[in-house]
């Protein structure tokens, strides 16, 4: 049990640090895109590839920010629906989307490490101004959904103990109401 702790401890640490990593790359992306827009219309003096870097800054963005919006509970959800219904409904509906999560992110990670290994194999290039590595760039979806899938499957177990938790208060509630 300590090391599921030392791991759990240890992973959040990591989905934090590169959630802050994350917020680091939005405010690149802000200076940045605000130095583009006066480069280009003020100085008429744009960079050939800015767009370039924008575009691969919200890729990471993205995929490094997603395991700690999961963790936070800060995706999105259906909660004009999930407030209309039961706790012990909301619970198993979670345990669904969480699983069927855990399983979309274990494709997309063994597809994109598939394709990744291909592309560094094969060594392609975007056909782009910087010209990058096509598997340093596509590298992240599966580092991101690989993280997202550890945490969907954190996520899957604590819904399960929380459904745990209302099978044991109803077997409480039963019991005093029998004697």
């Amino acid at each position: 049990m300590k090391v599921v702790t030392k791991f759990t401890s240890l992973f959040d640490r990591i989905i934090v640090a590169l959630g802050i990593l994350g917020v680091f790359i939005l405010i690149f992306l802000l200076v940045f895109t605000n130095y583009e827009v006066v480069a280009r219309y003020l100085l008429n003096k744009p960079a050939a590839w800015s767009l370039e870097i924008i575009e691969y800054g919200l890729l990471y963005l993205t995929f490094l920010g997603a395991a700690w919006l999961l963790k936070e509970e800060e995706h999105i959800k259906m909660d004009i629906v999930l407030e209309h219904l039961r706790p012990s409904v909301q619970v198993w509906l979670n345990i669904i989307t969480s699983a069927i999560g855990t399983i979309s992110c274990l494709i997309v990670t063994w597809y994109g490490v598939t394709a990744c290994w291909d592309l560094h194999q094969s060594g392609q290039y975007f056909a782009a101004y910087l010209e990058p590595p096509k598997w340093i760039i596509v590298g992240i979806v599966p580092v991101g959904t690989f993280l997202l899938f550890i945490q969907f499957l954190r996520r899957t177990y604590g819904y399960f103990k929380r459904r745990r938790g209302f099978i044991e208060e109803r077997k409480r509630v039963l019991g005093e109401l029998e004697v």
